[in-house]
C-alpha cells in the first residue's frame, strides 16, 4: 500500500492494541496522529517510539 501523503489517527494509542498499531505504523514509516484519553498519554506514547514530534 502507497502510504505517502497519509496520516493514520490512531485512537487509544497509549496502550495496547492502539499503542502496538503505532508501533508498526511507525516501523512502517508512515505518520500517525496518536489520541487517548490522557491528554498526556500519546506524548509519552510518541517519545517511546522514537519518532520526531510534528507539530500539532
Amino acid at each position: 500500500m502507497n502510504t505517502q501523503h497519509r496520516v493514520a489517527l490512531v485512537i487509544g494509542a497509549a496502550t495496547g492494541i492502539g499503542l502496538a498499531l503505532a508501533r508498526r505504523l511507525s516501523r512502517d514509516g508512515m505518520a500517525a496522529a496518536l489520541a487517548d484519553l490522557d491528554p498526556e498519554a500519546p506524548e509519552r506514547a510518541a517519545a517511546g517510539l522514537g519518532v520526531p514530534r510534528r507539530p500539532s
